[in-house]
């Protein structure tokens, strides 16, 4: 979108006062003709110029009858001049408002440009270092030699023999746990599973309990406990 500059002095300049009288209008319809050309000219014309078709379509639209002479006034009120050929008509001094306001978007529209040129290119890298050199499929197949991830951790944790009777029900627990996206580091699940077998035979009745209620830990059954409010249940681990 263009834009140009304009001075809040613009409706008492002596040639809108001019402009008024020749066309024979209010100062208000005269600011209307001149501020209408320039926004004309920013978008249908060049470097100011402007074909004299387009000014008398403008002036059509906005309501003069004598068009020709609207144009003649403009001319002889020094808002338009003779442009490069007899079908134009060129703004007065438009290089020194309109015209350095073009110089100064053209600046930037390359400033913008040469910023894309540049962004897109520093895309293609991390922070401008050079590209991660790609594995090959064969290269990713291998095993990783230095060390073992999260879930063999988690496999070399040892499930203690005093809660093989209650081996399912602890397995649900763990696959409810993982669901919930809370699941076990190592240390928490030696944790677990040694609170788990200080439970004794509590313990398949509490997990069912903290599953059924939704729960994120368990602890041990308490019928006291059972009617109160969910901030008030066990969180344990």
């Amino acid at each position: 979108m263009a834009w140009t500059e304009l001075h809040d002095t613009l409706p008492d300049h002596p040639k809108i006062k001019y402009l008024a009288a020749e066309i024979g209008c209010t100062k208000g319809h005269a600011v209307g003709v001149v501020v209408s050309l320039w926004c004309h000219t920013l978008r249908y014309g060049k470097a100011g110029e402007i074909r004299l078709s387009y000014v008398r379509g403008l002036l059509a639209d906005i309501g003069e009858t004598d068009v020709d002479g609207a144009i003649c006034a403009l001319r002889f009120c020094g808002w338009v001049e003779d442009g490069s050929s007899d079908q134009t008509v060129r703004c007065h001094d438009w290089d020194d408002y309109a015209g350095r306001l073009e110089m100064i978007r053209e600046r930037d529209k390359l400033r913008k440009q040469a910023d894309r040129v540049e962004l897109k290119r520093l895309r293609g890298t991390s922070n401008g270092h050079p590209k991660d050199v790609q594995k090959s499929p064969e290269e990713s197949a291998q095993p990783n030699p230095t060390g073992h991830n999260q879930e063999d951790k988690l496999q070399a944790v040892v499930f203690p023999p005093e809660l093989e009777q209650h081996r399912d029900v602890v397995e649900q627990w763990l696959a409810y746990k993982k669901e919930r996206r809370e699941g076990y580091k190592p240390v928490g699940l030696k944790a677990a599973y040694s609170k788990m077998v200080k439970m004794g035979d509590s313990l398949p009745d509490a997990l069912e309990r903290a599953m059924a209620s939704g729960w994120r830990g368990f602890d041990f059954p308490d019928k006291s406990r059972r009617d109160e409010p969910v901030e008030n249940r066990p969180w344990g681990v």
